[in-house]
């Protein structure tokens, strides 16, 4: 089952959806799409479009490792800049 919709993110994105926003458990938009298994255009588009794993902590950067894992990314990610 593919998750995620591109053209959802874009339209977000479009109006103004703060990419790197955390939510109240300090979870980016990369982060909770790479918890939820997204498919990989829309790991990718969001990376391509400044999505940061995270300040730094480790567990984040865990979680980026792991998108690109689950999803054979093999782009470069810039983690906690």
């Amino acid at each position: 089952m593919s998750r995620g919709n591109l053209e959802v993110v874009k339209v977000l994105l479009s109006y103004g959806a703060r990419i790197n926003e955390e939510d109240n458990e300090e979870r980016n938009t990369l982060m909770i799409a790479a918890k939820h298994k997204f498919n990989n255009t829309v790991i990718s588009y969001l990376i391509k479009t400044g999505a940061k794993g995270d300040s730094g902590r480790l567990d984040a950067k865990r979680r980026v490792r792991r998108a690109q894992l689950w999803h054979n990314f093999t782009g470069k990610l810039k983690v906690g800049d």
